[in-house]
């Protein structure tokens, strides 16, 4: 019966989801960063002959990641060609996953009356949506985490025997897919979790338990398989040394004789209290929630209660992963994203308590969650009318239509409080947030999408130079990935230096270069700001491609922008 009440409790919460999941994935172009290299490995990796086991830019082994990312991508590729969204609709099964591991662990943990909060919750995070809606490896290891911290906590609060023994398994199969999809962290996640826990109770004897080591024969398999499958690659070794010393390791600490381009510790760095500062910003619009619930952990892990266990395990997970990512010599919010579970998690067992008879803290924690999503449903607003004010094509009535939902939910929120009916409360709040971050999507995504369209632009340039030779000056991640899937079929030249292009143009009177100029091309929202005196910082400082051109004496022939977003030259002798 708990079982059949937790696959409902799931369905209704994937259809209140998947609004937001469907717009983020389904109804926008790709965006930089990252996002139009993604969906170029995914579009190599799709292609007759590709190596399945170590991903490739335009050619060029891609050692930041293991492929199983790519493997999904790429099925739903071929499965539908003509589908522009396709890489990202593995997505869709990712947050899902997510949802619900959290919400089983939540059950597991005594959440009862509350576990529809804690899947809502989890999937409407800030950083839990746009690691959702983001075509990167970031979503299939947030589930991944999530299903082995449900394994992991089921199978320490198990009694010895088949039940633990398959728990563990779980928790140990979801960590070797994630480290084939995001490499070893994967693996140190829930590991911080068990280590955390099993101090924090002094229950070494848990550490002799053969049910929890079982599962590394599994591990080894699973991931066995995929580094001799790269090995057989030529420079397979070279290949796992990237994937497994320099992505991996290069991301804690400083690293020598790092190869050009995984030299992470040269961007993204770390700062202390870093993550401290932004997580409000990561759990919005439930911050405050989250705050709340922190409050009684203080209290809850001390305590003698049936639930000790379950916060200890969820806080102690927090806690854990906060320091290492903390003195990690790296550091991106999104890093931060397989954390959320577990707030989500703590959030539940603070409502399960406490959500009834809430303190007059907890009151003001409520009032403010209240305001906060008005806050989104007011930045809608704004957008739309700036949308409309700089003459932009967005699309009016259904973002009307969603904010008069957010409205009237928010309304129903306000009664519900004043009846001391927080669960309903909490539920109307929720389908606020929801429709004003459609109403959001509805403004912004066209706006972003005509931004972003680099591959509309590459071919273009593909049209432009069909009768002469192409060559790629300097180019960056994005530019390969734009051409790589723009001008499939033909073969474009990559000119890594000045010296390379001399030669280059020296023997082939037909070649005309292609590279990316500094700052940002004028548009809409930009002209608009300007006609209001906000100046934005640029950072016009030349490209490799410009110094390159202006070296070498190059003829500029014609620009190539989109509004508001880069802007390329197209160069010849």
């Amino acid at each position: 019966m708990a079982q059949e009440k937790s696959w409902r409790t799931a369905l209704v919460c994937l259809l209140a989801l998947a609004p937001l999941w469907a717009i983020g994935v389904l109804g926008r172009g790709y965006w930089t960063p990252d996002e139009p290299r993604e969906r170029a490995v995914s579009w190599r990796m799709a292609q007759p002959g590709e190596s399945a086991a170590v991903p490739n830019l335009a050619g060029t082994p891609l050692l930041e990641k293991p492929p199983a990312y790519y493997w999904l991508s790429s099925a739903a590729l071929r499965a539908a060609p003509s589908l522009d969204a396709a890489p990202r609709i593995p997505n869709l099964l990712y947050a899902a996953i997510a949802m619900f591991a959290t919400l089983l662990w939540a059950r597991a943990a005594g959440v009862r009356r509350h576990a529809w909060l804690v899947a809502l919750v989890s999937g409407s995070f800030v950083l839990a949506y746009q690691v959702a809606i983001w075509l990167a490896t970031d979503a299939v290891l947030v589930a991944c985490v999530a299903l082995a911290l449900l394994g992991g906590y089921r199978g320490y609060t198990a009694a010895p025997g088949r039940t633990k023994l398959c728990w563990y398994l779980l928790m140990h199969a979801a960590a070797a897919y994630g480290f084939l999809a995001k490499n070893a962290i994967a693996w140190i996640l829930p590991a911080l979790a068990m280590a955390a826990i099993i101090l924090w109770e002094r229950n070494w004897r848990e550490l002799r338990r053969i049910e929890l080591w079982a599962g590394l024969g599994l591990q080894a398999v699973i991931v066995g398989a995929w580094i001799l499958a790269v090995l057989e690659l030529p420079n397979g070794r070279e290949a796992l040394r990237g994937f497994l010393w320099y992505n991996l390791v290069g991301r804690f600490v400083p690293l020598s004789d790092v190869p050009p381009g995984l030299k992470y510790t040269d961007s993204h760095q770390n700062w202390p209290g870093k993550y401290l500062v932004e997580l409000p910003i990561y759990l919005l619009p439930w911050s405050a929630l989250a705050v709340a619930a922190l409050r009684r952990a203080w209290h809850a892990v001390r305590s003698g209660s049936s639930s000790a266990t379950a916060w200890r395990f969820t806080l102690g997970y927090i806690l854990a992963v906060t320091l290492v990512l903390s003195v990690a010599a790296t550091a991106r919010g999104i890093y931060y994203a397989p954390v959320l579970p577990a707030f989500a998690v703590l959030i539940g067992l603070w409502s399960e308590e406490h959500l009834a008879h809430p303190d007059a803290f907890e009151r003001r924690a409520l009032k403010i969650t209240r305001w906060l999503v008005a806050g989104f449903g007011l930045l809608a607003i704004v957008m739309l009318g700036v949308a409309r004010s700089a003459g932009l094509d967005v699309q009016v009535v259904p973002a009307l239509g969603a904010l008069l939902l957010a409205t009237a939910m928010w309304y129903a929120n306000g009664r519900a409080a004043l009846n001391n009916s927080n669960h309903f409360a909490l539920a109307s709040l929720y389908a606020a947030f929801a429709a004003s971050v459609l109403a959001i999507a509805l403004v912004l995504f066209p706006i972003l999408d005509r931004s972003q369209d680099l591959v509309g632009m590459a071919r273009r340039v593909d049209s432009d130079t069909a009768q002469r030779d192409l060559a790629l000056l300097m180019p960056d991640e994005t530019t390969l990935a734009m051409f790589d899937v723009a001008t499939a079929g033909r073969r474009v030249v990559t000119l890594t230096s000045p010296d390379d292009a001399r030669r280059r143009l020296a023997n082939n009177p037909r070649l005309v270069v292609f590279g990316l100029l500094p700052g940002r091309n004028t548009g809409p929202v930009r002209t608009w700001l300007a006609n209001r005196g906000v100046a934005l910082r640029e950072k016009n400082k030349p490209t490799g491609a410009s110094r390159a051109a202006a070296e070498l004496g190059l003829k500029m022939e014609k620009v190539y922008d989109v509004p508001d977003g880069r802007q390329y030259a197209l160069w010849s002798r």
